[in-house]
């Protein structure tokens, strides 16, 4: 049982339409254009006490989470299990697939992409599901045709007493986005594609006001090998690990709909084929502590900072100790418009064989705008840092920055069509650092829902 329920009704401070529209207006004319995700797609929980799908937003009866009757697909009910099925097709383009600075190649891709979300009970557990693909061919780029899958569960189960036990688990092919650090493929062609397997045990318990929550994760990656010059296959086996994690965390609430809260994760990294390059086998831990809930009538958040550390056996490769935080800020500003801003502080896993950790900086800002019942905007602008620590200056840096927009119309409750373009610029002042440049993209895409 949650020590704290946040609210879920309608919002009841009343506004100007004018104010409404006018606000909506100025989003509308803005000059920005990015990536944002369709507004009511579902997602599968975050941790496996949260045996149900998550929205977009930390509410859901805002503008950018808001379901609207007529508009949403029923699912199918089968006994104590709820689906909700769906198939999207997409066209795409780009002026720049490699992401290179001079002599970008622009080509035209298309994406078939099934899905199906089942939420279920038995007796006193609950369950969920999550199952999706992905294939794209590219109509002359062949090296970056690519089919990807995932497949997670989750499972959590009250035992007395306020005790809950949970069950997770995954296996995917997942495509790591060439404009990101740990998906920068060093060479012209080819997209980096990592088999994953995961499983945890977590258990809860609840003491009214206070919560405890510790888990175990275990989790494998396979690289599978990337198109290198002339066409050759060059490995990235050494990027291959196994983790073995611990975490706890312990929320407390303060009422008022806020809820304090402190984490802390250790885990054992061990790299699995290294080969010549510098063995990235280490340790990594982070603690955090934060608050999340309402902070006013119209602001929800979470904002958490601390500490994070990896130690690796290899003396190659440069250990790593500074802060971490994460933030998440949603202002519903009016009822038709919601802001957000979210950022975070990661440590990821490089593809270069001699620079093994990244500290990654990303900062998010979002605008969704519900123009209409059925049709939705999103305005997005994000920055990104990346710094290269193993390699030799002062830190070479990775700077990306990228702007879109997303129009999603649902037609009926079935269908839905969705238009989105981006402007993306990645630059660096070193030659050592993978794919930089610039790109225009853009897309259409049909989704149909049972």
């Amino acid at each position: 049982m949650n020590p704290v329920t946040l609210p879920s009704g309608p919002i009841r401070r009343p506004y100007p339409q004018r104010a409404a529209r006018l606000c909506g207006l100025v989003l509308a004319l803005g000059a920005g254009v990015g990536s944002g995700r369709a507004l009511a797609q579902s997602a599968p929980p975050r941790d496996p006490f949260e045996a149900g799908p998550q929205g977009a937003l930390l509410r859901d009866d805002v503008a950018g989470a808001r379901k609207i009757p007529g508009y949403t697909a029923p699912g199918l009910d089968l006994g104590g299990m709820h689906l909700a099925p769906s198939l999207t097709v997409r066209s795409e383009a780009s002026s720049n697939v490699f992401n290179r600075s001079g002599g970008g190649r622009g080509d035209v891709w298309a994406t078939v992409a099934p899905a199906v979300l089942a939420v279920g009970q038995t007796g006193t557990a609950r369950f969920v599901v999550d199952g999706r693909a992905s294939l794209a061919r590219y109509a002359r780029l062949s090296g970056y045709n690519t089919d990807t899958w995932a497949l997670r569960g989750q499972a959590a189960r009250p035992v007395g007493g306020g005790l809950t036990l949970a069950l997770s688990g995954a296996a995917a092919r997942r495509l790591e986005p060439p404009f990101e650090a740990a998906g920068a493929n060093p060479f012209d062609g080819g997209v980096v594609l990592v088999d994953q397997l995961q499983a945890g045990l977590g258990v809860r318990v609840d003491l009214g006001r206070t919560r405890l929550t510790g888990a175990v994760d275990l989790a494998r990656t396979h690289y599978l090998p990337v198109l290198g010059p002339g066409g050759a296959m060059i490995g990235q086996a050494f990027r291959d690990e196994r983790t073995t994690g611990l975490s706890l965390r312990v929320d407390r609430s303060l009422g008022a709909g806020r809820i304090a809260f402190a984490e802390a994760s250790l885990r054992q990294v061990r790299s699995l084929h290294p080969g010549t390059a510098p063995d990235r086998t280490g340790r990594v831990g982070e603690a955090l502590v934060g608050l999340k809930g309402e902070f006013s009538h119209l602001v929800m958040g979470e904002l958490a900072a601390g500490w994070q550390w990896r130690n690796y056996r290899s003396p190659a490769l440069r250990n790593y100790r500074g802060l971490a935080w994460r933030a998440r800020l949603e202002w519903y500003a009016t009822p038709l418009v919601t802001f957000t801003l979210a950022g975070r502080r990661d440590l990821v896993n490089s593809p270069l064989p001699g620079a093994a950790g990244v500290v990654v900086d990303r900062v998010e800002l979002k605008a969704l705008y519900e123009v209409k019942r059925n049709l939705n905007l999103v305005l997005s602008a994000a920055h990104v840092v990346e710094r290269y620590r193993d390699l030799p200056g002062a830190w070479p840096t990775i700077r990306t920055n990228a702007a879109g927009i997303e129009a999603t119309y649902a037609a009926n409750r079935h269908v839905q069509l969705g238009l989105t373009a981006r402007y993306r610029d990645r630059q660096a002042a070193s030659f050592l650092l993978p794919r930089q440049g610039h790109a225009v993209e853009g897309g259409l895409s049909l989704r149909f829902s049972l």
